[in-house]
């Protein structure tokens, strides 16, 4: 028991407040760093947002401890910035509350349109703490970005016992704004809940419609923050209870794509808490290369990773062109596919699978070798048509995918394609090579590798929905594909998806059977 009560009171008082907040850039000196501590009066802007951060902290959260980036990184020592890079989403987490600084914001109304939804390391500032406070430029508050008991109160205020506070008007003039200007925010404690005997006398009922819009002023804000960022409630929810696994890696490295940082490296730097994973901090090796770490430990520290392949593969980003699966840039996950994605709802049970590809365990591990990525295929051969409609296959399944195929620049050519066209194999028994055909609108003939197969013994398992790689493999004949013979994969804008269907809605093919089917298992460097 005496070890609890000491456990308990130490963390009572080494609660900290953590800012998080864009850099001073439209005026200098800016923000008041590190080395500057000792002179931090020469810059009364830089000197004030340290004061209002220390004074919320203090008298709205209760704590006397608070962290922030500009004064508390040593950034000339590499050692010190390399440990704090890294445990930066450790420190977030585990702050009392996130006081969050919106330098361009007046009112919940225009917050998504501060430039903090637009920088890359603030992802990690939202979602890894447990408790987001939002802040206007005039240091009043504006909400949290989640609340455990936002959606009960709207439906019974009596059903969950109230967890902070409402706003104190004795403090507005403090703040810089009015109780109107300021949606919700911490100061006067409430009542306990009513007991039954409360139940209409008009001060316990205004007090629950309080509540009741208190709920809906969260709501508001997270409407905003999807409207600035595309994560939505449940995300949010998922990430305060410390489930970010539960999203899938893929969408967590699509969010980074939409936004900007400072130093290139940073857009993998400022993944590794999110996604779970460490890597050396090495300013200078570009974003490329550190994009490539970063994948590289995933697949290295992760049992399900088929997920990271789930991105476009086009060259419209950048001016890239890839023959890769490790994409170059993280703006190629701006393509990826949701029809994957299990985190949709907030109920999820934490030890699920966070995506539907996370069902299917490839036949041998996904390795990283000097020849790029070594991955198993089941390749799926496909004859491009003008529109999908009927036509004769060969065996017994059948399907139609199309792909968005760059041409030239930034232009994007869509093209159908017949899954298992019996034409194809007719064709190729006549002696005409694959290549006939091909025109700058894409290859007649594609070989889909479909990444999410399984195996039971020997026989090959399908999925309902295919995740695939678009492959032009030449001249290679379609069902007799080898490792050695030259392919490359097709600049696709999104990764191709479609179903394999079958009259009798086959989900398993024999191994002996395959080959009659005209597909193939082909394991591949990529």
């Amino acid at each position: 028991m005496q070890k609890e009560l000491v456990t308990a009171l130490v963390a009572q008082q080494t609660r900290y407040a953590i800012l998080s907040h864009t850099w001073i850039r439209d005026s200098i000196p800016g923000d008041v760093i590190y080395k500057d501590w000792a002179t931090r009066t020469d810059n009364p802007r830089g000197c004030a947002k340290i004061a209002q951060f220390c004074k919320v902290a203090a008298t709205q959260h209760g704590v006397t401890l608070g962290w922030m980036d500009t004064v508390c990184i040593n950034k000339d020592s590499s050692t010190e910035l390399d440990e704090s890079i890294r445990s930066m989403h450790k420190w977030y987490r585990g702050s009392h509350v996130c006081v969050t600084y919106l330098a361009e914001t007046h009112a919940v109304a225009d917050m998504h349109v501060d430039s903090w939804f637009t920088r890359g390391w603030t992802l990690q500032e939202l979602l890894a703490p447990r408790d987001v406070q939002f802040y206007n430029k005039d240091w009043a508050n504006l909400g949290p970005a989640t609340a455990t008991f936002a959606d009960s109160w709207a439906v019974d205020p009596w059903a969950v016992d109230p967890v902070w506070s409402l706003p104190n008007s004795d403090n507005d003039s403090d703040n810089g704004g009015s109780a109107t200007e300021a949606s919700a925010g911490p100061g006067a404690a409430l009542p306990n809940s009513p007991n039954n005997s409360d139940i209409g006398d008009p001060s316990i009922e205004s007090w629950g419609d309080t509540w009741i819009s208190h709920a809906n002023s969260i709501l508001d804000i997270q409407k905003k923050i999807l409207e600035a960022t595309s994560i939505t409630k449940a995300e949010l929810e998922l990430c305060k209870r410390g489930e970010t696994d539960v999203i899938p890696i893929s969408r967590r490295l699509e969010l980074a794509s939409y936004r900007e940082v400072t130093r290139e490296e940073d857009v993998a730097y400022s993944l590794m808490g999110l996604i779970g994973v460490d890597i050396s901090i090495a300013y200078g090796e570009g974003a490329e290369r550190a994009l490539f770490r970063l994948l590289r430990e995933i697949i290295s520290a992760k049992k399900n990773v088929l997920d990271i392949f789930n991105h476009g593969y086009g060259s419209l980003v950048d001016g890239v062109s890839d023959n890769r699966l490790f994409p170059s840039s993280i703006k190629q996950y701006t393509y990826r596919s949701p029809h994957f994605d299990l985190s949709g709802s907030m109920v999820l049970d934490p030890w699920q699978e966070t995506s539907v590809l996370d069902y299917w365990q490839p036949m041998e591990p996904i390795i990283l070798t000097h020849l790029g990525v070594r991955v198993p295929l089941l390749f799926v051969p496909a004859l491009a048509s003008l529109v999908p409609a009927r036509y004769l296959m060969k065996g017994d399944f059948y399907g139609h995918t199309k792909i968005c195929i760059q041409t030239s620049g930034p232009s994007v050519h869509i093209r159908h394609y017949d899954l298992l066209d019996r034409t194809i194999f007719d064709e190729a028994a006549q002696g005409i090579v694959p290549t006939a055909g091909w025109n700058v609108n894409g290859p007649r003939i594609v070989n889909f590798g479909v990444l999410n197969f399984g195996m039971d013994g020997a026989d090959i398992l399908l999925p309902p929905l295919c995740l695939a790689v678009a492959l032009n493999c030449g001249k290679a004949i379609p069902g007799l594909v080898r490792p050695a013979d030259r392919m490359r994969i097709l600049e696709a804008r999104t990764p191709p998806v479609f179903s394999l269907e079958s009259a009798g809605n086959q989900r398993r093919i024999a191994g002996n059977e395959l080959a009659r089917h005209r597909m193939q298992i082909v394991v591949l460097s990529l």
